[in-house]
């Protein structure tokens, strides 16, 4: 059985290990605990450098982390006032009823959303959102009527949209029946 290594079990062991952790010599250690220098010399390569070493790259590994969590911290703030500032231009441009900027804001709110529910893990990195699988956030019921009134200027804009992305009400489709999604309108 190997003989127990003379400085781990010293009265005064936790003193050696600082001192060797120090850089004070092998030689100046042994002499002050009466121990032969070859026994300082093993416990150190044996046992405190291992420690040690262990200790720095635990720190390091930990300060990496930190500073990952410090960058991380600090883009979801930047990224939270540029939402506020997205909003604030929302709020002004529904009080003015410009639909072309309230259409532009929300569409970069959702994508500061999207763009945090990537970073947080709850969506995927491959997720499509123009192909969603999820249910409708509410369905109307059965025959539901919906009126939407357009001023002529609305109505224009509106015209001057269908003709730049060519929608027509024949691409359009409603839930009907019980508004199960996947249900077309029936006309």
């Amino acid at each position: 059985m190997p003989r127990p290594c003379g400085a781990c079990t010293h009265i005064e062991h936790e003193n050696i290990d600082l001192l060797l952790a120090s850089g004070t010599s092998v030689r100046v250690i042994a002499g002050r605990y009466g121990l032969s220098k070859s026994v300082v010399h093993a416990h150190f390569k044996n046992h405190v450098s291992t420690s040690l070493e262990k200790a720095a790259k635990a720190g390091i590994a930990k300060q990496r982390e930190q500073a990952e969590i410090e960058r991380g911290t600090a883009l979801l703030e930047r990224l939270e006032n540029l939402t506020q500032r997205t909003l604030r231009v929302l709020e002004r441009a529904e009080k003015a009823q410009n639909l072309k900027v309230c259409l532009g804001a929300v569409k970069e709110i959702r994508s500061n959303l999207e763009f945090v529910a990537r970073l947080t893990g709850q969506i995927g990195q491959g997720a499509d959102f123009t192909q969603s699988t999820q249910q409708p956030a509410f369905v109307l019921p059965a025959n539901t009527k919906i009126e939407i009134t357009l001023t002529a200027r609305d109505q224009r804009r509106l015209d001057e949209r269908n003709r730049i992305i060519d929608i027509t009400p024949a691409k359009l489709s409603l839930p009907a029946g019980d508004g199960l999604p996947g249900e077309s309108a029936q006309s």
